[in-house]
């Protein structure tokens, strides 16, 4: 009987001591399989696949005039409904269309007139994380690391330069008519009534994902 307890317990141990190595090295090969994901990550492909389905963009935005008009009368559904956030802190993202007249057009960008206010559009440079954050395309979570996320940031901003802002509406005349699809971002304190905060900065952007001349 002593001779099988010793056999059981030593049994036990050997038992142990491979799910205990067995669990470091899932965890190290869990580890490996990231930095080889993140290695071969492919930022402007996943773009790409994304932008092929901008009519589903372009369907599901909300009108900048019922942006407009819900910022004055419910912001917290307006941002519930529609609000995009990056995380605890951040400003609320939207994607807006609508129909705008160039006010001018020149090398610090497209400045438009649509629904009694003044927006810029960025014609020469994209940049910051507006378009990636308003799409909605992008998990944050579901990237290995924070530089593959980050990379999206670029490759969208360069699709939307290349595809978007094309020399035809590079050389948008003044008073000409163009219809957009674009990001937003609105104040965070504005939507939570915080007395004294504004909804956009003193020249609010507009990232486009579609724009077009009427």
């Amino acid at each position: 009987m002593k001779r099988r307890n010793t056999i059981i317990v030593t049994a036990t141990v050997i038992a142990s001591c491979i799910a205990l190595w067995c669990s470091f090295y899932t965890e190290s090969l869990s580890e490996h399989l990231r930095k080889q994901n993140a290695g071969a990550f492919d930022a402007n492909s996943f773009v790409n696949g994304q932008f092929a389905q901008k009519d589903l963009l372009v369907r599901d935005a909300i009108p900048l005039q019922q942006l407009l008009s819900a910022l004055n009368d419910d912001k917290e559904r307006l941002a519930k409904e529609y609000g995009k956030v990056l995380g605890i802190g951040s400003n609320y993202f939207f994607v807006v269309k609508g129909e705008g007249t160039i006010v001018r057009n020149d090398d610090n960008g497209m400045v438009i007139s649509s629904e009694g206010k003044e927006w810029l559009i960025p014609t020469v440079h994209v940049f910051g994380n507006l378009a990636r954050d308003a799409s909605g395309w992008f998990d944050i979570d579901a990237f290995p690391t924070m530089t593959d996320f980050n990379s999206v940031s670029a490759a969208v901003n360069k699709y939307i330069e290349e595809h978007v802002l094309t020399e035809e509406i590079r050389k948008g005349e003044r008073q000409s008519v163009v219809s957009y699809c674009a990001a937003i971002e609105v104040n965070r304190d504005y939507i939570h009534g915080e007395q004294g905060a504004a909804p956009f900065d003193r020249q609010p952007l507009l990232i486009p994902y579609m724009l077009e001349k009427k």
